[in-house]
């Protein structure tokens, strides 16, 4: 169901569309790279209850939105619907994807195992990632799943961003319910009489 809707909004990608891109910022290559393999395009959606649908176009209440497929671990997982009027806003199709640039974080993964130092570019938005070529990850929802993955790099890995206020949003979200408490528990020996 995903993939046909991704096929979609691929058709949808038309040379106004990928002009407008290239305006934004978008380097051309990657926008061939995402289009050649399905998963930038553009549909007309309806956004209902955090979530979004295929509409048709000029139906009342929808608006043109541009798409990218979320892939995790070679598979597309889910879809975000990308505001062409705001970028800071987006939407999930299927809700099932937390994280946009899973691969990059792999990456770091594979460079601490091997030695190596560990970085990852961390984007404040879907069209951030797509202005830095499709490179490092982007959070498109702050679930405890997200938190925990960027957590689970640990210490050792340096998180880059943009700017002052994205770092503080992310350490934020990275401290979001703190650690828990531990305690030994106390256990009563019996005593034999």
């Amino acid at each position: 169901m995903i993939g046909e809707i991704m096929d979609i909004a691929a058709a949808g990608m038309t040379p106004a569309v990928r002009d407008a891109l290239v305006k934004a910022g978008v380097p051309i290559e990657t926008i061939d790279r995402l289009c050649a393999a399905g998963i930038l395009g553009r549909a007309w959606v309806r956004i209902e209850k955090q979530r979004w649908s295929l509409a048709d176009r000029g139906e009342q209440g929808c608006e043109p939105r541009l798409i990218l497929g979320i892939h995790a671990i070679g598979e597309l997982i889910d879809l975000v619907a990308i505001s062409g009027r705001n970028e800071n806003q987006w939407t999930l199709y299927a809700g099932m994807a937390d994280v946009l640039g899973h691969d990059a974080i792999e990456d770091v993964d594979r460079d601490m195992a091997a030695g190596r130092e560990g970085r990852l570019a961390l984007h404040g938005t879907p069209m951030d990632w797509l202005r830095a070529g499709g490179q490092g990850a982007c959070v498109v929802d702050w679930t405890r799943a997200a938190r925990n993955l960027l957590r689970s790099l640990g210490g050792a890995v340096v998180i880059e961003v943009s700017s002052p206020i994205m770092a503080g949003n992310l350490d934020r979200q990275l401290r979001h319910g703190g650690l828990p408490q531990i305690e030994v528990a106390e256990h009563e020996t019996a005593v034999a009489a």
